[in-house]
């Protein structure tokens, strides 16, 4: 937790579940919880989900809405900005505006939030610049959550995301991610190098019709970025291969193949 999940950019949330002014949800890193909430003036923010005075949580719900964010202990009382707004019978010598709550480093990517619990925060342009323009097509700040569900792996996390990071396994174990997307290693194994021909063949024709597509990985490949295709006829990650929804996101065009 120290090396990794309390110093680096982790994603939290989209931004769409924030839907108005006074939106919050609540985030738990580690021994850490994070309440993220959209600002009157529209900006998302984040910050430590505990009073400035006796360490109590301020927000106990997953999510919700409300004007103020209010201690339920004593009633401190701060604005969707952080600022503390009213604390009864603290003394005249008190200053309201040194006992904020605490924030916690926010960026909104084109309706993808993330947040690190670094006192200072790694650089993070770097990956914006590169993965603005692949995900600014969808417009995914208008988009809607349609399901959630959460996942407890019983098992060392390192493992579980070597798993996620190969499909070796996927066609004896995933039979219904592999009716629409292939378990081709030249496709789900792509590193740095020379792109397959029938791989870069799909990565031109997307991004002649402006979609950014070509694979990109950052130099300590820290991440990476691509539209990798799905199957000859698959149209979505669904059982019968068909989109999931009628209305296509952002600027994406119905007679587009599916972009993934």
């Amino acid at each position: 937790m120290e090396t990794i999940f309390y110093r680096d950019w982790l994603f939290a949330v989209p931004a769409c579940e924030l839907t108005k002014a006074g939106s919050y949800v609540t985030h738990q890193v580690g021994s850490y919880g994070v309440v993220i909430v959209r600002g009157s003036d529209g900006v998302i923010r984040a910050f430590h989900n505990s009073c400035r005075h006796r360490g109590s949580v301020i927000c106990n719900k997953a999510k919700g809405v409300s004007p103020n964010l209010v201690c339920p202990y004593h009633q401190w009382t701060y604005s969707l900005d952080g600022k503390l707004l009213w604390a009864r019978e603290m003394g005249p010598d008190f200053d309201p505006s040194q006992h904020g709550l605490k924030p916690v480093h926010c960026r909104d990517l084109q309706g993808l939030i993330y947040i690190c619990l670094a006192d200072e925060a790694p650089d993070f342009e770097a990956f914006a610049a590169l993965a603005q323009p692949y995900l600014a097509v969808h417009d995914l700040s208008d988009a809607k959550v349609a399901h959630e569900t959460s996942i407890i792996e019983d098992g060392n996390w390192k493992l579980v995301w070597e798993n996620n990071r190969e499909c070796y396994h996927c066609g004896g174990n995933h039979p219904g991610l592999c009716r629409s997307f292939t378990d081709d290693p030249t496709v789900t194994g792509i590193e740095e190098g020379e792109t397959p021909p029938h791989l870069q063949t799909h990565f031109d024709r997307l991004e002649d019709q402006g979609y950014p597509s070509q694979f990109r990985m950052a130099e300590d490949m820290q991440y990476r970025l691509a539209r990798m295709p799905l199957l000859p006829g698959a149209k979505s990650f669904t059982m019968d291969l068909k989109p999931a929804v009628t209305k296509f996101l952002g600027r994406v065009r119905d007679d587009t193949a599916a972009l993934c």
